[in-house]
């Protein structure tokens, strides 16, 4: 059996998204229940920047793995597990340059937020040719939305939330939101707030939606854009299918295209089995990691 220890202070946004990553037979337990139940076992830990890892480690005399959430000011608190060869394998959200290119640190997505999983009708229509919901702050979302306002794609949702809160209790709820997803045609994702990484992109997939994203933005550029960073190699799971485009006038000139050709249907449809696959290499990845400690 696998063992994953989170700690209490670790929040439980990404814990249905990290539950389905991990090998079914896992389990997962506390630092208190690790340190009295299961102190010689190799283990996976979930980590974040503001977690105190240091001391829930410093006697740790076995082979571990980390799963690291929420850096997104892209730290440099990586080279503590990269440098100590009881670490074994680094899964990490946020792409960060630095480790780039170190073979035990690896990425994955911050993916869907906890209780997404709810079921909604099968039958749901698409009302609305575009939606946002979340705040709406700085200019990184707010040309966003002001641009696909005026572009005459009608009609549309947007649920906004106060400026710089994050899962606010203004925002709808989880069975609402990803309701409104399905009856989007379009969601418009702009970029997070330091970096590009968004939890709303995956959850457009997971909902069944097409993300219409930036392809950089601010701290991190890659070429030909971020998301090709995150997401897994062409030669694996298939291009990238939805819409990234380098500003949202070429965004919105990129949907009208594709509504004027009657081509919706089938780049959906490519959305979403693109999207399984790519679940299924994460998947696939930690698993043989978590089973080789």
């Amino acid at each position: 059996m696998a063992l994953c220890v989170w700690p209490k202070a670790v929040a439980d946004f990404e814990y249905d998204w990290i539950r389905y990553l991990l090998p079914a037979d896992c389990k997962i337990v506390n630092e208190e229940d690790k340190i009295l139940l299961h102190a010689a076992q190799p283990c996976v830990f979930v980590f974040n920047f503001w977690v105190p890892f240091k001391d829930i480690i410093a006697t740790v005399n076995h082979d571990y793995g980390v799963i690291y959430l929420g850096d997104e000011m892209l730290s440099d608190f990586m080279d503590y597990f990269v440098n100590d060869p009881h670490c074994k394998f680094v899964w990490r959200n946020y792409f960060n340059p630095r480790y780039f290119k170190i073979p035990k640190v690896k990425l994955f997505p911050c993916a869907y937020k906890k209780g997404f999983g709810v079921e909604i009708p099968r039958d749901v229509q698409k009302e609305y040719a575009w939606s946002f919901a979340g705040a709406v702050h700085g200019p990184q979302r707010t040309d966003a939305i002001n641009a696909f306002v005026a572009s005459g794609l009608n009609p549309h949702k947007i649920h906004s939330t106060p400026p710089q809160t994050f899962n606010a209790a203004e925002g709808l709820s989880t069975y609402d939101y990803k309701l409104l997803i399905a009856q989007s045609k379009y969601v418009v994702c702009p970029p997070g707030n330091k970096i590009m990484e968004c939890s709303r992109l995956y959850e457009t997939l997971e909902g069944g939606a097409v993300p219409v994203v930036l392809d950089n933005y601010l701290l991190v550029t890659i070429n030909p854009s971020y998301h090709h960073g995150v997401f897994p190699p062409a030669s694996v799971v298939g291009s990238i299918p939805f819409i990234i485009a380098k500003s949202w006038p070429e965004a919105i000139q990129k949907v009208k295209n594709i509504e004027e050709g009657g081509e919706y249907e089938t780049l959906l449809a490519k959305c979403k089995a693109h999207w399984v696959k790519c679940k299924a290499y994460w998947k696939a990845g930690i698993e043989k990691d978590v089973g080789s400690i």
